[in-house]
């Protein structure tokens, strides 16, 4: 594919999908394109979806939610948490690293019609600041 968007129909892109998964009973996902700077994110009643879903859009970097050790888990979302930390492009985020740093850089979320969704935004964004030092770029 090359990039008509800006002029040059001589080099490819290079996308950048980058998605978190907020997994438990209800899972917040968010899939952010950081070549056409969209943002999606949506709620799963099912943790087990996830899979085909990582699977179908095959993005460049997963991020997920690292569970206390001591928490029990549904055999569901256990084995979903196991399928998914064993993809090579998978980080893993522990809760008390990306909350603390995001509680300070809030944003609105007016696509997000819940906490999950709003935790898998802020874990992309969290991703961003920390590796990038940038926020998305796009209306959220």
């Amino acid at each position: 594919m090359t990039d008509t968007h800006r002029g040059d129909n001589s080099l490819p892109y290079s996308r950048l999908y980058i998605i978190a998964i907020d997994l438990g009973e209800i899972t917040g996902i968010a899939l952010y394109d950081a070549y056409c700077q969209s943002l999606v994110c949506s709620s799963l009643i099912y943790p087990v979806e996830v899979v085909p879903i990582i699977d179908f859009i095959k993005p460049e970097i997963i991020i997920l939610e690292r569970f206390p050790r001591n928490r029990s888990l549904s055999p569901s979302i256990e084995a979903v948490y196991n399928n998914v930390i064993t993809r090579r492009e998978t980080g893993i985020v522990s809760p008390g690293n990306w909350k603390s740093v995001m509680k300070s850089r809030k944003l609105k979320f007016s696509q997000a019609s819940n906490q999950h969704e709003k935790d898998a935004i802020d874990m992309i964004r969290y991703y961003l600041f920390c590796v990038r030092g940038e926020e998305i770029k796009c209306q959220i």
